[in-house]
């Protein structure tokens, strides 16, 4: 039967959750579904509900080139698609875009959940959507920050973002206790982009470790004083280079960054600006930058990174992943082999990377570790390098 909101006014959100993948949830999925502004119906196969209504106008800004009459008419593959990838058992009705976006709205949390921090009034549906898209951003938050405290709290599209605006907070909650933050949410873009082996952007668990594990036996008190020498050849370039062109501080800072981690990382010393490891670098950087870690739409919405990029106003969710995907892989591969070849040759230069490989059993070796290795590698170069573009070219 046609829902009477289903009109060509209004697009659906409707969320279906199966009770026999959550049998003992089921008493909290209806006593969450019956209160009010939400509809209910139990049955045998299914607890379904209808959270909230989408207008075209308020999806718009989400797909511009995404057109109305266009819109409805391929809602109902995008609902065949998405029931398919979450496990619902019934087809949506046709006009239900994004169906099963709420299918797991946190149903199957702890109720117990401690309060989320203080924040400003947000949209409906969007929520603080307009802040993360603001070009006065800084300046919003600091305004924030005097009103609600160095901890506040912003939603965007459903998901929640807590704010750490200032440095003594961040440095006491990630740092002091960086073991009990340590988890991140899944970064769907660097995945696709090629980033999935990168400790930045990966979720607590035994991979992760493993990685801390391999940062820590080359970055640790100790051994940072074994690459002084490393850093200090890079600054006396540096320093010739500021006396030539005193106006370029900001490119000439990331440049002497970007030599000091490659010599370190990698044991490659860079003699000019054409360098094959500083060209491969600056691709795989771009990336990062454009990719927008948690702020892209398929960060918001995992599902999206599953529909065929030639659906209509498909094509741009993934657009910057399917274009920087091969400089990640060569960031990866071509530094790594090069390194490699010089160990095998046993003319390398002390770096982190030839450090393990020396140590390694490459013949016993699966490739998961070899993974685990390049990953780490470049990671010291994006994340570091990522950080101080911010910090030299904000917002």
């Amino acid at each position: 039967m046609q829902h009477p909101y289903e009109t060509t006014d209004f697009l659906l959100l409707r969320a279906i959750c199966i009770p026999s993948s959550c049998p003992s949830r089921k008493n909290v999925l209806t006593e969450f579904l019956a209160k009010p502004g939400r509809e209910a119906q139990v049955g045998a196969s299914s607890i379904s509900a209808l959270p909230l209504f989408l207008t075209p106008a308020t999806l718009r800004p989400m797909t511009p080139s995404l057109g109305r009459d266009t819109m409805h008419q391929v809602a109902h593959g995008y609902s065949i698609l998405l029931h398919k990838w979450i496990g619902v058992r019934r087809v949506p009705l046709h006009g239900s875009l994004l169906h099963g976006f709420f299918s797991n709205i946190r149903i199957r949390r702890n109720k117990t959940v401690l309060p989320l921090p203080p924040g400003p009034p947000a949209y409906p549906i969007i929520g603080h959507l307009r802040a993360f898209s603001f070009t006065r951003q800084p300046e919003l938050f600091r305004e924030w920050t005097a009103k609600y405290g160095d901890i506040f709290h912003l939603r965007i599209l459903g998901r929640n973002i807590v704010i750490l605006n200032s440095l003594q907070v961040a440095t006491d909650l990630m740092d002091k206790r960086g073991a009990k933050y340590s988890d991140r949410p899944p970064g769907i873009m660097f995945q696709l982009m090629g980033w999935d082996a990168n400790i930045t952007f990966m979720e607590y668990g035994s991979r992760w470790k493993k990685h801390r594990k391999i940062f820590r036996t080359y970055f640790s008190e100790k051994e940072c004083l074994t690459y002084r020498a490393q850093q200090t050849r890079a600054a006396h370039v540096l320093l010739k280079d500021l006396l030539l062109l005193p106006h370029d501080f900001a490119a000439l800072a990331l440049r002497f960054a970007m030599r000091s981690l490659l010599e370190i990382t990698y044991g490659h010393e860079v003699h000019s600006d054409n360098d094959i490891y500083v060209k491969l670098t600056e691709d795989a950087l771009h990336g990062v930058n454009e990719a927008k870690l948690g702020a892209s739409l398929v960060d918001l919405f995992p599902f999206l990174a599953y529909l065929p990029h030639w659906l209509p106003g498909c094509s741009s969710l993934t657009a910057a992943a399917r274009r920087w995907r091969p400089a990640t892989r060569k960031v990866h591969d071509y530094p790594f082999n090069d390194v490699w070849k010089q160990v095998e040759a046993g003319i390398a230069q002390p770096s982190f990377l030839s450090s393990h490989l020396e140590r390694f059993n490459l013949e016993d070796a699966k490739e998961y570790d070899l993974d685990d290795l390049k990953g780490a590698a470049a990671t010291i170069l994006a994340g570091k390098l990522s950080r101080l573009y911010v910090q030299l070219y904000p917002i």
